[in-house]
């Protein structure tokens, strides 16, 4: 599922938790406290989006227990389940010398000399940190963001940084 032009994922929503409607979250934010202080937000899932507030964000381990207006029970909470939490781009703070998703798509992906593997799609739907890219072929790859393989974003020459061994053994 794509997330529409102009807004960006700063979460995703789990299962419900309680009987009061509180949902499980997590952060995909680069801030680890984003959801503190977050009210009006955009849910966007397959069958469409819808604008909603949060009223309740309390941290939970790795993951949040987030609370919206009108969600009062786990059956309404659980229809939201797989829900991208999304906020406007144009709101989204950027950390210093650092990026976000939206940065990502379309940039090259580069070898160390240079040479293009592909370009870059934006993050991985996978529970790990990794980015989607696709080659000039058609083939998509998932190269981790993290990690001693981890390729590496340099936002300042916008390129992406691949080893490409582990490029030509992933795709």
């Amino acid at each position: 599922m794509e997330i529409p032009d102009g807004l960006v994922a700063v979460g995703r929503l789990h299962s419900p938790h309680g009987l009061s409607g509180h949902i499980k979250a997590e952060c995909l934010s680069w801030n680890p406290e984003r959801f503190r202080g977050l009210s009006d937000v955009v849910l966007v899932t397959g069958r469409g989006r819808r604008d909603i507030k949060i009223v309740d964000a309390m941290a939970a381990g790795p993951l949040w227990r987030l609370s919206f207006e009108g969600i009062r029970d786990p059956e309404t909470a659980k229809l939201l389940s797989g829900a991208w939490i999304c906020v406007p781009e144009t709101s989204v703070q950027r950390p210093a010398g650092g990026w976000i998703e939206a940065d990502l798509e379309n940039l090259p992906v580069v070898d160390a000399q240079g040479s293009v593997l592909g370009r870059a799609l934006g993050l991985a739907d996978i529970p790990t940190f990794a980015l989607r890219a696709v080659g000039d072929d058609g083939t998509e790859v998932v190269l981790p963001l993290e990690g001693p393989l981890a390729c590496r974003v340099d936002m300042a020459s916008r390129v992406v940084f691949a080893d490409r061994e582990i490029w030509d053994a992933l795709s």
